[in-house]
């Protein structure tokens, strides 16, 4: 489904979620932000500000003690 929004970005690691919301905050532009299992409802005005996806996310790293899992 798309959002009628200014913008929209699809995200595949936290560099690019990074650099999206530094990009909206430069900007003053309002951020949603969406993931896989996101239970949201937007007006039939849509939203005045940029729609970000996390459902890219989804990469899992394990260094010797610790894990670190990406959410979408």
């Amino acid at each position: 489904m798309l959002i009628p929004s200014l913008g929209s970005s699809f995200i595949s690691s936290a560099e690019q979620i990074s650099c999206a919301l530094a990009a909206a905050h430069a900007r003053e532009v309002p951020v949603t932000i969406l993931g896989n299992g996101s239970n949201v409802l937007f007006s039939d005005e849509g939203f005045e500000g940029v729609v970000i996806s996390t459902t890219g996310l989804d990469h899992v790293t394990i260094k010797e003690h610790t894990v670190t899992v990406e959410a979408g």
